[in-house]
């Protein structure tokens, strides 16, 4: 396809879809079901040099490129109009340097990929985002953030982006090899080249005290200024707020990650995949006001962290460490992972 002057899209004359196109034509999506988009084809590349194959043939024959891993980014920002989708999770390797402390990372490679490669060697990683289904390129291309408020956003924890550009050419940039271009990939949402892999920071993993306290909206920044900010082992945190009627914005129910001594235990192992069917249901439930809303805010506040105390072990380095004091507290491993909204 070929944009035409007035936006909308025209065919392209004799062009036979290659070989190595993994969908022809049709439509994708992302993970909002949403943004249902018709596509030229989608491309599932393995290689750079296949990367580089799709963006040639896409440029000879005037097709516009959209790249794409999880599709969470759920604006409609993977997919354009009468594009050739390339599909980036085939490209998922990841290497640990246990030296160096970093981690290099394949676009396509999910944060899970990412968490089952350090964690055997006893890292993880600086920061990511609070669930793990998300791929690193994707990540990096909206400079997400997590539950760590002291690290920010992911930015800062990029080492290096290796970059294939519009015509072919592979570049490795950082933040001394043409840092102009290295800020605006991160974040760039795509615009600028094909993210191939990613080197990040790697940090050693730690043990969290988590606790879940309810306070008024009103008292929350009193609270994060004054005791969660001045102590440094307060590395992580979040919060959700009432979507009840009768509390409507006037609650939030906290969520802290203080860090502890592991007094010589070992880290305990990943967690597996947790169901989330019930937890769809009420949300999609709540959606609809009322009485479901007041069901969802209390299942928040009585059910849930007596649940997660439960909780058997889970892909996000979170893993109870020992029988919690209180229903609302429990021991997890290392990092914004640990946020436990994914």
């Amino acid at each position: 396809m070929r944009p035409a002057p007035d936006g909308a899209f025209t065919p392209v004359a004799d062009v036979s879809p290659p070989h190595w196109l993994s969908q022809r034509g049709g439509t994708v999506n992302d993970a909002s079901c949403l943004n249902r988009t018709s596509v030229y084809g989608v491309v599932r590349p393995r290689t750079d040099d296949q990367v580089r194959e799709a963006l040639v043939f896409a440029r000879s024959h005037g097709l516009a490129v959209a790249v794409s891993g999880t599709q969470h980014s759920m604006g409609g920002q993977a997919s354009f109009p009468g594009a050739l989708i390339l599909d980036m999770r085939d490209m998922n390797r990841v290497l640990v340097d246990e030296v160096a402390s970093t981690v290099r990372v394949g676009a396509g490679a999910t944060w899970r990929d990412v968490l089952e490669a350090t964690h055997p060697k006893g890292l993880s990683v600086a920061a990511m985002p609070s669930i793990d289904v998300l791929s690193v390129g994707g990540t990096v291309s909206v400079n997400a953030h997590g539950a760590d408020f002291r690290t920010g956003s992911l930015a800062s924890t990029v080492r290096s982006i290796r970059l294939m550009l519009a015509d072919g050419t592979v570049r490795e940039i950082d933040r001394s090899n043409d840092p102009g271009l290295f800020r605006a990939v991160i974040g760039g949402y795509g615009l600028f080249g094909v993210i191939l892999e990613v080197e990040l920071d790697a940090v050693d993993n730690a043990l969290y005290d988590v606790r879940e306290r309810r306070v008024p909206t009103s008292s929350f920044a009193d609270l994060f200024e004054n005791e969660l900010v001045p102590d440094d082992d307060y590395r992580m945190m979040y919060a959700h707020l009432s979507t009840s009627p009768r509390t409507f914005l006037d609650e939030a129910i906290v969520h802290t990650y203080r860090r502890v001594d592991d007094d010589g235990e070992p880290i305990p192992p990943l967690r597996q995949d947790q169901d989330s069917r019930v937890a769809r249901l009420v949300l999609n439930l709540a959606r609809h006001g009322g009485v479901a809303q007041r069901i969802k805010w209390a299942g928040e506040r009585k059910v849930l962290p007596r649940f997660r105390a439960l909780w058997s072990p889970a892909t996000r380095p979170c893993a109870p460490r020992r029988p919690a004091s209180s229903p609302a507290t429990r021991r997890c491993t290392t990092t914004s992972a640990c946020s436990g909204t994914g």
